[in-house]
């Protein structure tokens, strides 16, 4: 099983494959989706800072319209 920080660099990582791979926005482009200061996207894909639970579902959202 894995613990909160393994958790959260998966996370960290499966946004910034999303945002880049499918999404195709830059940084800039999803913080300012996303309401927040490039500066704090940045520190959400490394997973120096957690990404909170809102915009991780706000990603899969995204991610479904992509698909359809």
């Amino acid at each position: 099983m894995m613990n909160e920080c393994e958790l959260q660099l998966l996370r960290a990582h499966r946004l910034k494959e999303m945002r880049k791979n499918e999404l195709r926005l830059t940084q800039k482009d999803l913080a300012m989706a996303v309401g927040v200061n490039v500066r704090t996207l940045q520190d959400w894909e490394p997973g120096r800072s957690p990404m909170p639970k809102p915009v991780e579902k706000l990603m899969n959202l995204m991610k479904k319209k992509c698909h359809l």
